[in-house]
């Protein structure tokens, strides 16, 4: 059909990368991706590694790297918010406090985002994380049928307005984090999927990317939950995997190869890693890992799980 438009999360360029890998180069005969020239990223953070694997991957059947366009928005923006230059390759950010971060652009005209400090109300400096506000002509004005929601999410309000801003100036709270460096967008994750431990803040999104990139044999790739859990004593961070159907493995070997490189990456192991059937991780409709779920599951013993391995603990 020489389509030249189309995009999907993160999680899903990754996937083609590895079904590309596990059937060989033989599986992309015939294909031909060279009218591809608008390859939108969104939906979740977007990962240096996996741009330049698909790119890498998919160069023989005419993919360029500067078809990809990451870009963000929320249904409550109604839809995008922001997002870079056609035919530019996207921009990247060597955060020095985490791993490489790709651009979503800036934000649309009629949009304005801004950076916060949720707790004094005020915009964070340039590359400060802090949670992604947005306001313009295209966010909604609130949930239908839910006013006390719509009141704590549409409703935000800055104590550093700029001079001259009309006080009843709102913004919407989308409860996602970023950081802005050079006007361009840079998301990090979701503040309620964000894991301490130790006094420390780690993304999830961050954590799952590490195990992800071992590409361990026996697990599901984009198959991965990481959570904090608090026990009643003391936060643990737990590592969900889902195997492939039929893997069959030393879960304690593989267990300490996914403690191994968390550690290695963020100077803490993980408390607990979990390995569960395929499709036992609960999902949005559009596929991504819905954390706090899973972390309930993993509470009430909802997890359909094949083996456990802790990390200097009993089960």
């Amino acid at each position: 059909y020489r389509a030249n438009t189309s995009g999907a999360p993160n999680f899903a360029y990754e996937m083609c990368v590895v079904a590309a890998e596990r059937k060989g180069d033989k599986s992309l005969a015939g294909l031909d991706l060279s009218n591809w020239n608008l390859a939108f990223v969104g939906a979740e953070p977007v990962r240096a590694a996996t741009l330049d694997r698909f790119a890498a991957t998919f160069a023989d059947v005419g993919f360029r790297r500067e078809a990809f366009y990451p870009c963000y928005g929320l249904a409550e923006a109604t839809l995008m918010v922001s997002g870079g230059r056609r035919d530019e390759p996207p921009k990247l950010w060597h955060d020095p406090a985490g791993p490489t971060r790709v651009s979503c652009g800036r934000a649309c005209t009629g949009n304005e985002l801004a950076i916060v400090d949720v707790a004094r109300r005020t915009r964070c400096d340039d590359g400060v994380e802090g949670e992604i506000w947005v306001r313009g002509a295209s966010v909604a004005s609130g949930y239908f049928g839910h006013e006390q929601e719509s009141r704590e999410t549409f409703a935000a309000t800055l104590r550093d307005a700029p001079q001259g801003s009309p006080q009843d100036e709102t913004w919407l709270r989308t409860g996602d984090l970023g950081c802005v460096v050079a006007g361009e967008v840079y998301v990090t994750g979701r503040d309620n999927d964000t894991v301490i431990k130790n006094g420390i803040k780690f993304a999830a999104e961050d954590l799952e990317h590490t195990v992800e990139q071992l590409r361990l044999e026996p697990l599901h790739p984009s198959g991965c939950a990481a959570f904090g859990y608090d026990d009643g004593d003391r936060e643990w961070l737990v590592i969900v995997n889902e195997i492939k159907r039929g893997a069959v493995a030393a879960w304690n070997e593989v267990g300490d190869q996914v403690v191994a490189a968390i550690a290695a990456a963020y100077g803490m192991p993980a408390d607990a890693v979990i390995f569960v059937q395929r499709g036992s991780i609960p999902r949005t409709t559009s596929g991504k890992i819905r954390r706090s779920q899973c972390r309930a599951c993993y509470e009430h013993g909802g997890l359909a799980e094949v083996a456990r391995h802790l990390t200097g603990q009993r089960a």
